[in-house]
């Protein structure tokens, strides 16, 4: 082996030792806002400083968010937590949002001076909260088909195997699913299908779908229903109009004869007052020559 082969070897040691990845779980998550996320960092021992943690989103920079030491206090929604022997650094996240997806690296070194030694790295996902949506064609339209179909679509779910339940009040009908469409990063769309004949739900049918999210939250969505009338419903509606449409210009004829007879009467009434007062035309004769008559000493 010859000098610069030797050479070659020895420079490439450093770079060895500081490319010693540090193993990191889970490699993959995926959570919905406002969740709590724990990302752990595995060390041979205690390292010096601390572990620091970095994100990287979409091909740009680290960007330092925390460093898990036993004497660093929480900064706002981020903290650690450190094992009984110091071997697991752990990055805690609480009440994640959007903007905390990327790719997160641990980094620690055993003793001031020494390289630092980077995790393998974990990918964190934020969806939005799972929806649930029952969707159908408008019910005037749904009896121009032989059958109708009625389709459950439940967004933003963290598995592509959830089983979504159907709750109709009639089961005259065929059922299928379709799952696994990605829709955002770690997210999955399920899309679930029930065929009923319109016969069957002209008999007063009503329909749900609801998915199981957590062991103690299950999501349902709005009730699609349709309630026929009774015939004679109609035939009230028809007797209130008709009825209406009598009773209106009769009141109406009513009015109009009562106003009309009230000013008839008053004019009687003004015209008899008048005419029936008595006058005696001697007295204003009287009236009349005492106030043109002079005084006679004049």
């Amino acid at each position: 082996m010859n000098i610069f082969c030797i050479g070659t070897l020895f420079s490439l040691m450093p770079v060895t030792a500081v490319q010693k990845t540090l193993p990191q779980t889970p490699p993959v998550q995926t959570v919905s806002i406002g969740s709590t996320v724990m990302l752990n960092c595995y060390t041979s021992c205690y390292t010096s400083g601390g572990v620091h943690w970095y994100k990287q989103q979409l091909q740009e920079h680290l960007q330092l968010v925390y460093i898990v030491h036993k004497h660093f206090v929480p900064d706002r929604r981020f903290s650690g937590k450190i094992n009984d022997d110091s071997t697991i650094y752990t990055l805690v996240i609480r009440d994640v949002q959007r903007n905390d997806s990327g790719h997160y690296f641990c980094a620690a070194r055993e003793l001031y001076g020494e390289p630092y030694k980077v995790g393998n790295g974990s990918k964190l996902f934020i969806t939005e909260p799972p929806a649930i949506f029952l969707l159908s064609l408008p019910l005037d339209e749904m009896f121009h088909m032989e059958a109708n179909t009625l389709v459950c679509l439940v967004n933003n779910v963290l598995s592509d195997s959830i089983p979504i339940g159907w709750n109709i009040s009639t089961w005259d009908g065929k059922h299928w699913t379709h799952s696994g469409t990605i829709v955002s990063a770690g997210g999955f769309a399920i899309i679930s299908h029930f065929r009923v004949p319109t016969e069957t739900w002209k008999q007063v049918a009503s329909c749900t779908c609801s998915v199981q999210i957590t062991s103690t939250e299950i999501l349902a969505s709005e009730v699609i229903s349709y309630h026929r009338e009774p015939w004679w419903t109609h035939c009230q509606l028809m007797y209130y109009w008709c009825s209406l449409m009598i009773l209106l210009p009769l009141t109406m004829l009513a009015v109009t004869i009562w106003i009309y007879s009230k000013c008839v009467s008053g004019k009687w009434e003004k015209d008899s007052f008048t005419d029936a007062r008595p006058r005696d035309s001697n007295q204003e004769t009287l009236y009349a020559h005492l106030a043109f008559t002079g005084d006679s000493t004049f």
